[in-house]
């Protein structure tokens, strides 16, 4: 019997997700907008597959050592599981609204207007490794979680199954599940994205850091890169591939026998 089990995740389905994205201070009437981040910065990180996890397990934080600082929890053994994610939609940036609740130096509750950077209609497959017993367990909580489990950012909350695939055999290579699990884009965006597609697969290596003096993730590149994914898409536009494209000008022609 292996003692290492693989878990495939799907995190799509959902009309905005909010992964590893930063809120700002809200200023009413000001003209001045802040720039959107690249695609490539606001998809799932290390923290955040943690967080999710922790959620599903109960892992409860710890009370904050002071005014201002957050608390945390213990998660190291889910800290040292792999975690390999796949972009199968990139989904559309855009800025919305948000509140922030914090306490000020003097110990009283207020509420700030925040601007946040959400995706809409993304859709990503993770898969995450180690060992057997905490995936296992893992992967029951994911379908009763302790807290209620959410894509990123409380206001919004996983309502679809997440689970797609447990695998326990030996020798099993998250990086290979990954690369060849089916695309998991709907129909509705397969018809919009050209025939021949390339996914990106990374794997979250964040580290552990100390901040102010607690536990906290290391921020800037974090990510190994592994080849992109390709897909031929049956259903896509002809219209989105260049090449499709130029073929079908009349000075191009082509006799086919």
């Amino acid at each position: 019997m292996s003692d290492h089990a693989v878990m495939l995740l799907r995190l799509a389905g959902a009309p905005t997700q909010a992964w590893n994205t930063a809120r700002h201070a809200h200023t009413p009437g000001s003209s001045r907008g802040r720039a959107l981040p690249a695609l490539n910065d606001v998809t799932p990180r290390k923290s955040n597959l943690v967080g999710l996890l922790g959620t599903a397990l109960g892992r409860r934080r710890e009370e904050a050592p002071a005014i201002g600082r957050r608390a945390h929890g213990d998660v190291a053994d889910l800290e040292a599981l792999r975690y390999v994610v796949r972009v199968d939609l990139e989904g559309r940036l855009r800025t919305d609204f948000a509140t922030s609740r914090a306490r000020t130096t003097t110990g009283r509750l207020v509420t700030r207007p925040m601007s946040e950077v959400v995706v809409d209609d993304p859709a990503y497959l993770v898969g995450v490794s180690g060992d057997r017993d905490l995936v296992e367990a893992a992967w029951e909580a994911l379908a009763r979680p302790v807290f209620p489990l959410a894509y990123g950012r409380r206001e919004y909350p996983i309502v679809l199954p997440v689970r797609v695939h447990l695998d326990t055999s030996a020798g099993v290579d998250v990086v290979q599940v990954v690369r060849s699990w089916p695309w998991l884009a709907p129909a509705w965006a397969r018809r919009r994205l050209p025939r021949a597609v390339s996914l990106r697969v990374y794997e979250t290596q964040h580290a552990r850091v100390q901040r102010a003096g607690l536990p906290a993730y290391a921020s800037g590149a974090g990510n190994v890169e592994h080849p992109p994914c390709e897909f031929t898409n049956l259903e896509g536009n002809v219209d989105a591939d260049p090449i499709d494209w130029m073929l079908g000008l009349d000075c191009y022609d082509i006799e086919r026998n």
